[in-house]
């Protein structure tokens, strides 16, 4: 359990791992989870593996932590920045556009706004992959 709570730390207060067995044969847990951030409801990551447990005195020990890992380290440094900027970039959005008297500086941000984050996603995905 001290590595979940490592890995919590690692990736901020607002993120919960939340394991339940989906299949009970022996010492094999089938284990789905989901990434997401706790404010606005964007969907960061999604993924499913299989590891093998076994109980010895009440501790859980995981033997195939790679698994659990692969698809978080699949997430780059790159993207996980971008999608970190992302959302805070839409909270900012969301409470700035409040019914104001300035409404065409507020068009004007968010249409800029709009253009940087789909000038990003492009960038990410035309690069080549190897």
């Amino acid at each position: 359990m001290a590595f979940f709570y490592w890995l919590i730390m690692k990736l901020g207060k607002d993120i919960k791992i939340i394991v339940r067995p989906t299949f009970k044969d022996g010492m094999t847990v089938g284990v789905q989870w989901q990434l997401e951030y706790d404010k606005s409801h964007i969907q960061l990551g999604k993924g499913f593996s299989f590891h093998c447990c076994h109980m010895y005195q009440g501790k859980l020990l995981i033997k195939n932590v790679e698994m659990f890992m692969e698809p978080i380290f699949n997430i780059e440094p790159l993207r996980l920045r971008t999608m970190a900027l992302a959302v805070s970039l839409a909270e900012k959005i969301i409470t700035f556009l409040r019914p104001a008297e300035n409404t065409r500086k507020q068009a004007m941000t968010f249409l800029l706004l709009a253009l940087l984050l789909l000038a990003a996603a492009a960038f990410y995905f035309t690069r080549l992959r190897f």
